[in-house]
């Protein structure tokens, strides 16, 4: 496995975790189980955890093709995860608790897409 791949695979399994413990903490607010205060800080956490990852991942110069490759199927998830987290701290802030589950949904797909990039090279 090249490097590229392992940080692949790392940059995949850090933006799942991200995305599900936003997840997590949103459907948590939803029903009553979490404080709003605590809910806001682990969804502007995690917004500020994903730009890191993907920061990280970006600075690294793709050595091949295939490894430009790899580097599209992640672009797509990554940015749509990072949008969505966008949204939901701004719903959450706003105590909108619609626009906090659609943000939530909006997360899965990016979530599975992730997932799915960790086993990149098995």
């Amino acid at each position: 496995m090249s490097d590229y791949q392992t940080k692949t695979r790392t940059t995949a399994r850090a933006a799942a975790g991200i995305v599900a413990t936003a997840r997590a903490g949103a459907k948590a607010w939803q029903d009553g189980k979490l404080t709003h205060a605590y809910a806001d800080t682990m969804v502007t956490e995690a917004e500020e955890d994903i730009g890191s990852v993907v920061s990280t991942f970006d600075s690294r110069q793709p050595p091949t093709q295939a490894a430009i490759a790899l580097r599209d199927r992640i672009d797509a998830p990554l940015e749509s995860a990072s949008n969505a987290l966008s949204d939901l701290r701004i719903a959450l802030r706003r105590s909108d608790h619609e626009g906090v589950k659609s943000a939530t949904d909006d997360l899965a797909a990016p979530q599975r897409s992730l997932e799915g990039l960790e086993q990149v090279g098995l």
